[in-house]
Formats: structure tokens, sequence, C-alpha cells
């Protein structure tokens, strides 16, 4: 999406919006860097046009091939982008598949026998690894 012009006939509400552009930005990417979290498969990017440097310009994934698969894996590398390695490397994480009825589904199985399982989730969490500090 790209927004030109944003209020250019109305002066008054360009210049409040001139004065909370910092606060509004740091909110968008909050909600970009919340959807790549939820949705590592995503390609996600925020270019802040006429900005007087590109500090404020932000893209997931920061690496080309982090990110664009849909195993569980890319969660964690999505965590690494989003909140930086520092912070993951502190982190553990686990994954768990979870049938309707509420029981554990056996991890040694199959990915065959777990797809088989149409009535399962999968729950997929990054944690602080206990006693980091964090």
């Amino acid at each position: 999406m790209r927004v030109d012009r944003f209020l250019e006939t109305l002066p008054v509400r360009r210049q409040a919006a001139e004065k909370a552009s910092v606060k509004t930005l740091a909110k968008i990417k909050r909600v970009l860097q919340a959807y790549a979290l939820a949705r590592p498969s995503l390609r996600l990017s925020l270019k802040v046009l006429k900005a007087k440097n590109e500090k404020a310009n932000w893209k997931y994934p920061k690496n080309t091939g982090v990110g664009n698969s849909r195993n569980s894996a890319s969660y964690f590398s999505a965590a690494i982008d989003v909140i930086g390695k520092n912070v993951t490397d502190q982190c553990q994480w686990i994954s768990s598949t979870w049938s309707s009825a509420g029981e554990q589904i056996d991890t040694a199985l199959g990915a065959q026998d777990v797809v088989a399982a149409t009535d399962s989730f999968t729950f997929d969490t990054v944690l602080a690894t206990p006693g980091c500090g964090a």
C-alpha cells in the first residue's frame, strides 16, 4: 500500500499528523512486526518517503532466505529478525501438536500421521530459557 498526498487539502490536519508522525510510524512498525511473527511466510516492508534518513525503514525478512518457508523453524527465524539475535539466543523453541480432545500427540509420529489427524493443531512458541535472567 502506498499513501500519497495524504491530507494535502487539509493543512491543519496535515500539521497535526506531521507532529504525531514519529509515534504513528512506531505504531505501524509494531503492527508489521506482529504480522511478521504471526505469519513468517509474508514479505513485509515499510519505507518512509522523504525521510531524513533510512532509519525509519523496515523490512521482513531481513535476509532473503528467512521467512520464505511455511515450516515451524521460520517462526524462530522471524523472532530473530524482529526482536534480534541477542534476545533469541536466550530463548528456546517449543513445538507441540495436540488433538481436539486436548491430548498431546506424540512427536515421534511421522509427519504424515500428524497431518492425517485433521482434528489437531500445533502450538509453536518461543520462550525465555529458564534461568536466563530475562
